[in-house]
């Protein structure tokens, strides 16, 4: 009888070493309220959100990833809900970035008048709200790809109303106008010919490629600074040789490239230009109104170096109300 019981109790005993317990079962997350299972049968443990990014002036903010809740003692997730906590708050500080970038920008853009600079500024907002859509879908690659883009284009305006010899754009009409100036000489050149003045056109002539080069290096400010030498050197020399003959051709050639450049001010200045830049403005007109009654005078030399200074005044214009953006960008680059 003993040896019965006996064998009995360790059989029992025996089931029970091996029996499995709940604290040996592997922790599972229930996949659709993303809850952990608790080692006591019977009870759980409620989830623990993860806080949302604060985003300040959006109107839908970035969700809160769910995560799991841990007994104490043991803390982390699974490696993919994991990545995706990180990959959230990643994207929600890149919104948050844009989102002040183009807070930073919005004023100086919508300012400036300039209408390319409002079209690229607007895309902007709109590739941000795209970019703000698909982080709510939890769209992070998408969302990512929107909100650099909306940066992109944000600093694309910038430079559109900021410093001009900072925009390649500008610059490179600088320097095609330089060429325009360079011509109007040629014309001279080739009509009374000077060896002071075919040696000064020379030295131009270096200049203007020297520019060329050092924009198709990527240093536009120095090219930008030759081209300005060079639209500079060309009236100085209309203005020394003063006997030279200037014909009809080159002359209504120079009041042509006045007019479209008063025209192409006109939509970068808006209808508001600031202080200096209107003043600017202002002399340009004027110079216009001079060279148009020389020529109707047929006093061509006159009227191409009164053409040639309303593109010179214009260019400063543009460049005075294109002068508050650049410590802005840097600031939020």
């Amino acid at each position: 009888m003993r040896a019965r019981i006996g064998t009995a109790l360790g059989f029992s005993l025996l089931l029970g070493l091996f029996a499995p317990r709940a604290v040996d079962r592997p922790f599972a997350a229930n996949s659709s309220g993303g809850r952990a299972a608790s080692p006591g049968a019977g009870s759980s443990t409620s989830p623990a959100a993860a806080p949302a990014s604060f985003i300040p002036a959006v109107a839908l903010g970035p969700p809160a990833p769910p995560t799991v809740a841990w007994p104490s003692g043991i803390v982390g997730t699974t490696v993919s809900e994991s990545d995706s906590v990180a990959e959230s708050d990643r994207i929600a500080r890149e919104l948050l970035h844009t989102d002040r970038l183009i807070s930073v920008l919005r004023p100086k853009v919508f300012r400036s008048g300039n209408s390319t600079a409002r079209e690229h500024f607007g895309d902007a907002i709109k590739r941000e709200q795209e970019a703000r859509d698909a982080y709510d879908l939890r769209l992070y690659a998408r969302s990512a790809r929107l909100t650099r883009e909306a940066r992109s284009l944000a600093r694309e305006a910038a430079v559109m109303v900021g410093p001009p010899e900072e925009d390649p754009v500008y610059v490179s009409r600088a320097i095609e106008h330089a060429g325009d100036a360079l011509g109007l000489a040629g014309d001279l050149l080739r009509s009374a010919a000077r060896p002071s003045f075919t040696k000064r056109y020379a030295g131009l002539e270096q200049d203007l490629a020297g520019a060329r080069e050092l924009y198709k290096a990527g240093e536009i400010k120095r090219a930008h600074a030759k081209a300005i030498g060079v639209r500079d050197g060309v009236l100085e020399l209309l203005r020394d040789f003063d006997d030279l003959p200037v014909s009809l051709d080159t002359a209504s050639k120079a009041l042509q490239g006045a007019e479209k450049a008063l025209e192409r001010a006109s939509k970068e200045l808006g209808k508001s230009p600031n202080a200096s830049a209107l003043r600017l403005q202002r002399e340009a007109l004027d110079q216009l109104t001079k060279a148009r009654s020389a020529f109707a005078r047929k006093e061509y030399r006159d009227a191409v170096i009164h053409s040639r200074l309303v593109e010179r005044n214009l260019e400063n214009a543009v460049a005075a109300q294109r002068s508050e953006t650049k410590q802005a960008v840097k600031n939020e680059a």
